[in-house]
Order: structure tokens, then C-alpha cells, then sequence
């Protein structure tokens, strides 16, 4: 589905919109294991997973890669910590698979902002529903035990286990791999 279309299965947008939002959008194929977003960049394009799949990572003290989240199809995805604040980010966001990623910058957004009030309303719609995913995720980092939390992804994300390495799927749950490998042998 693209970005229109998602848009409009909630929130239909008018015509004037449309036509806005799909001169200032970039539409592209990208290959696995592109990066969208590097550490220290201020990230100026907010992204829609059209096909595909994302993930978003930082580079702890120690060197390890730790993954934070993942974006699927019909998901936004973008570095909210430079993105709303213009300063540089922490994160690098890159595709897991072969993806069709649409975006928009950060001037062009503030534009249509100006232009059309029901964008800012399509936007906290959307940031409502990354924030819930945020929570969910949160809560199951600190209420929840290892094989809880792999519940939550089976339960919450049950196609990332066939698309994720073990190793990503881990590092978002704060578990090792190996205890990882322990609780799937038990199911």
C-alpha cells in the first residue's frame, strides 16, 4: 500500500492534500542493508515502509550494535530524536530486506504543515501510535522476564521472527542470543 493510500484508510485527506504530499514524497527501491540514517547526522527526511522492512540501531559504549526498533510494511520510521529537534542523531536506520521506502524532508513536512492543518493532525495520529508502540515495548524491557518478552514479539511482531536474525531479534528484547536459542528450543 502506499503512503496515500495507508494515509487515507484513516484519515482521509483532501484533495489539495494529496496532490501536496505526492510532489514533495520520494518514492525509491533500495537495496538490503542500505542506511537510511547515520549516527551523528542530523536526519532531515522522515520515511514510510512501502515494502519492506527497517530497523533502527545505535552503537553502544562498548561497540555493540543494539537494536531499538524495527518498521514493517505500512510503518513510519525516522530518527525521532534529530528528526522534531534538528540535532544530530544517535541511531542508523537501515533495511533488512530489499525495501520501497517513501519520504519527505523535514522543510517540505513544515510546509505542508502550514499549508494544510489536517497534516499536522494526520502527523499526531501518527506519532500517538508510535508512541503506544514505544510503551508496549518499554514495559516488556522492564516488567517482563526474557521468556516474556519473547512472548510480547511472537504476540505483538510474529512475522519479524521469520524476516529478523536471531542476533537483531535478541538485541531488541535486551536478551543474549543464547538465551534467546533456549526459549525457542522450548516451544
Amino acid at each position: 500500500m502506499n503512503v496515500i493510500e495507508y494515509i487515507n484508510s484513516f484519515m482521509p485527506l483532501s484533495d489539495e492534500t494529496v496532490d501536496e504530499l505526492s510532489a514533495k514524497a520520494r518514492t525509491q527501491d533500495l537495496p538490503k542493508n542500505f542506511l537510511l540514517q547515520k549516527e551523528g547526522e542530523i536526519c532531515n527526511r522522515t520515511f514510510y515502509v512501502e515494502k519492506g522492512l527497517v530497523r533502527w540501531y545505535y552503537i553502544n559504549r562498548d561497540g555493540k550494535n543494539i537494536t531499538d526498533s524495527f518498521g514493517v510494511e505500512n510503518s513510519f520510521v525516522t530518527a525521532f530524536d534529530s528528526f522534531f529537534q534538528r540535532r544530530p542523531s544517535r541511531y542508523f536506520i537501515e533495511t533488512l530486506e530489499d525495501s520501497t521506502i517513501t519520504s519527505i524532508t523535514y522543510d517540505d513536512l513544515e510546509e505542508t504543515f502550514e499549508k494544510f492543518p489536517e497534516v499536522q493532525k494526520l502527523s499526531r495520529l501518527i506519532l500517538i501510535q508510535i508512541l503506544e508502540q514505544v510503551l508496549d515495548k518499554n514495559v516488556a524491557l522492564q516488567f517482563h522476564n526474557a521468556q516474556e518478552r519473547y512472548e510480547f514479539i511472537t504476540e505483538k511482531h510474529p512475522d519479524l521472527l521469520q524476516r529478523v536474525s536471531l542476533g537483531h531479534i535478541a538485541s531488541f528484547l535486551g536478551i543474549t542470543q543464547e538465551t534467546l536459542s533456549r526459549i525457542r528450543a522450548k516451544k
